[in-house]
């Protein structure tokens, strides 16, 4: 039984390999921190390195935003880019709400495509892109799961969550002219969906998105006039879990 543990925690729970993405400011890893921005911007060229812990844990928050978005897909309220799942129709729809989720053409499901931006400082996907029938426009959501403790525990969102939903709703805004009247931040408990926690922000947030614009320009500015850029973290306690930078920060005895 030992040498089968032992073939388990080394094969798997602690395998680490480096993964086909690469760092880059993804809405995932928005944070006001400018170490972060720095980290972002230098690692483009690299590949992250991501654990079995890792990959594991974000199948399970696909698998939790994918269940979400058929709920509200269903309703016909999700709106986006859309594939008939029937290979044989194969029709697609750009910016638009599908009754029920289901293909004009053939009456097969539909597959829900995120919307994708690149934009400079920021690339990321939107989560889901909701119309309140009640307020007539659009909300913008960041979805998380999140452990019950933490949910019950936190009272204000993580910045980088905030800063995500504002850059896909500005940027929606800007460049689809959707009428967008606010972005929320909900986190969705695991193992079970509740409880849950949201916050709600009226209007695009596009005071948040330029002010980050603003964090990467003078990050970048700094780093060309090779100037000390400091981090909000003075110890490794201080590090968000969800900061993917520690090790840079504080080496590589950072857990």
């Amino acid at each position: 039984m030992d040498t089968v543990d032992s073939f388990i925690t080394s094969s798997l729970m602690e395998y680490e390999s480096e993964d086909a993405g690469r760092h880059f400011s993804f809405g995932s890893s928005f944070n006001p921190c400018p170490r972060q921005v720095m980290y972002g911007s230098v690692g483009n060229g690299a590949k992250a390195k991501l654990t079995f812990y890792k990959r594991y844990r974000k199948s399970i928050i696909g698998v939790i935003r994918k269940v979400v978005q058929r709920t509200w897909a269903r309703q016909g309220l999700l709106w986006g880019d859309w594939r008939c799942a029937d290979l044989k129709c194969g029709v697609t729809y750009q910016n638009s709400r599908l009754e029920g989720g289901i293909c004009i053409r053939c009456g097969s499901p539909a597959q829900y495509s995120e919307k994708i931006f690149d934009d400079p400082g920021f690339r990321g996907r939107c989560d889901a892109i909701v119309f309140h029938p009640g307020m007539d426009g659009y909300l913008i959501f960041k979805l998380k799961s999140r452990n019950t403790n933490v949910i019950l525990r936190v009272e204000e969102p993580y910045p980088s969550d905030v800063c995500h939903a504002s850059a896909c709703a500005t940027l929606l805004a800007r460049e689809k002219w959707l009428r967008v009247i606010g972005r929320v931040v909900l986190w969705v408990g695991t193992p079970k969906p509740v409880p849950y926690k949201h916050w709600y922000y009226p209007g695009i947030g596009d005071e948040v998105y330029e002010d980050f614009l603003q964090r990467v320009q003078e990050v970048s500015g700094k780093m060309a006039r090779g100037e000390e850029i400091k981090g909000f973290c003075y110890t490794a306690e201080d590090v968000p879990y969800n900061c993917p930078y520690g090790k840079n920060c504080f080496g590589e005895d950072f857990v």
